[in-house]
């Protein structure tokens, strides 16, 4: 299991290691995506999957050297044909090496456990490929110690690294402010390329344009399908649809003053919904778009009045955009059921947040009849992780805009999440890129740290004033 995945990975990259048998320490992608194996492990079983890495991948680094895959045939959480499959692909690399004998599939009877009956075999590979002897196995598996007897310490060293070594293994991104433009254009070039390369890697684009770093443009308008317009109270709503990536139907609810057509408005609003605000606003667009009239409390009442008034603001129209995973697509609100979901889409090499910055691209480019005439104003905006989500993908996305983000987080520790982007660079970075292109606005109800954005001001000085772009920071209310 555990060490079954520790023997895995320890003889892939340390070719010191002459002989293997990893234990129920290995099996397919499918198995543990498709079929539901990660919910029966822990994040130590896994990489980080960058380049979306199926698992015979690491048992071919192992190559040629003399490998026993190990596996019960009733293992729920490493199944056989999984298990089976990874030594078939194997088998060819070590036919390759015209070592055929060096890789061998061990099978017995049992569930997810280390038994005598494996042991044995174990025993045998051993001594054939290290101590180059075919004798029998005289003494079986047997325990010599309890496991009380193995223990090492009474109580854990007040200085113990265990609990946080994973924080240590990768060294995290180290930067000085730029004190040139040369040096500021060097480095967001390659945390461009870097973001898209190795935080979204597993975005549907060609090698080509990922070669250039050219991001496709996704649905047009003739793509868009309408699935409702109706006008209530002074408003036009109409609702679309749009394919983001295969099964994510999304939605996009367009409001504008019942006088005038979205396309005809001088000003767009683009707001994008997490979770908070998906349960907030939902009701209230449900009740605007309905004939049916409603007795509200006071407070209630008070934010519907506002929505409405935003939704008949003069000549503006509003877009409401939830991703996936948010509103009608959400997943779960069990915690673990959620970390499962994560996992997955680590282990196919992005996140669930990478995921909806490439359903926010989507959205946009959907919606680019609203945004590509004349002197029209476009502002994207989001709170909390959805800020998180609209700044990146504005970064990847060529067109400027106004961004607003409300209470962008500081670090990528606090998220949004995408792999290995913290080796690079951080959201101070982040924000001095999409400045760099278009007018940022940062809102906090919180007033934060001076030195948390030094490094986006010290950017923005060091650019100068510039038409249609730089940053703000802003205290609004809660």
């Amino acid at each position: 299991s555990g060490g079954g995945a520790y023997s895995w990975w320890i003889t892939a990259l340390d070719e010191r290691i002459q002989v293997a048998v990893p234990v129920a320490g290995i099996t397919s992608l499918k198995n543990h995506v498709v079929d539901g194996c990660v919910e029966g492990h822990c994040d130590c079983m896994y990489q980080v999957n960058t380049y979306g890495w199926d698992f015979a991948m690491v048992a071919a680094l192992v190559a040629p050297r003399p490998l026993l895959i190990a596996n019960t045939d009733k293992d729920g959480i490493f199944p056989l044909d999984g298990v089976v499959d990874v030594h078939r692909q194997v088998r060819h690399i070590y036919d390759l090496y015209g070592k055929p004998r060096q890789l061998g599939l061990n099978i017995t009877e049992g569930p997810h456990l280390d038994t005598q009956e494996l042991q044995t075999h174990e025993f045998v590979w051993f001594n054939r490929f290290l101590k180059k002897q075919e004798s029998p196995i005289d003494k079986v598996a047997v325990k010599f110690f309890q496991p009380e007897q193995l223990k090492v310490f009474e109580t854990l060293p007040t200085d113990q690294r265990n609990t946080r070594i994973q924080e240590e293994f990768v060294p995290t991104a180290k930067y000085a402010e730029p004190t040139t433009i040369a040096e500021w254009e060097e480095m967001s070039q390659n945390w461009r390329r870097d973001l898209l390369d190795k935080g979204c890697g597993a975005w549907p684009i060609s090698p080509l344009r990922r070669v250039n770093h050219v991001i496709p443009e996704g649905p047009t308008i003739t793509e868009l399908k309408e699935l409702s317009t109706t006008t209530r109270r002074g408003i036009r709503w109409t609702e679309y649809e749009f394919l983001s990536q295969q099964p994510y139907r999304l939605s996009l609810l367009i409001t504008s003053p019942e006088a005038i057509a979205p396309e005809k408005a001088d000003r767009v609003v683009f707001h994008v919904l997490d979770q908070i605000e998906w349960d907030r606003i939902h009701g209230l667009i449900e009740m605007g778009r309905s004939e049916a009239e409603f007795k509200l409390d006071a407070v209630r009442g008070a934010e519907f009045i506002a929505f409405q008034n935003q939704c008949r603001e003069p000549g503006t129209a509003h877009i409401y955009f939830a991703p996936r995973g948010v509103g009608p697509t959400e997943w779960s609100r069990e915690d673990r059921k959620r970390a499962h979901i994560r996992r997955r889409f680590a282990l196919l090499g992005q996140t669930d947040d990478s995921a909806r910055v490439w359903d926010i691209m989507r959205a946009l480019s959907a919606t680019q009849w609203l945004q590509s005439s004349g002197n029209r104003q476009f502002t994207l905006e989001g709170s909390r992780h959805a800020a998180g989500w609209a700044l990146h993908a504005s970064i990847l996305r060529s067109p400027a805009c106004h961004l607003r983000l409300t209470d962008l987080p500081t670090t990528y520790r606090e998220g949004p999440f995408f792999l290995n982007v913290s080796r690079f660079m951080e959201m101070p970075q982040a924000v001095s890129l999409a400045a760099e292109q278009g007018p940022v606005t940062l809102r906090f109800t919180h007033p934060p740290a001076p030195s948390d954005w030094e490094f986006a001001t010290a950017v923005d000085a060091l650019l100068g004033k510039r038409e249609h772009a730089g940053l703000t920071i802003e205290s609004v209310k809660p």
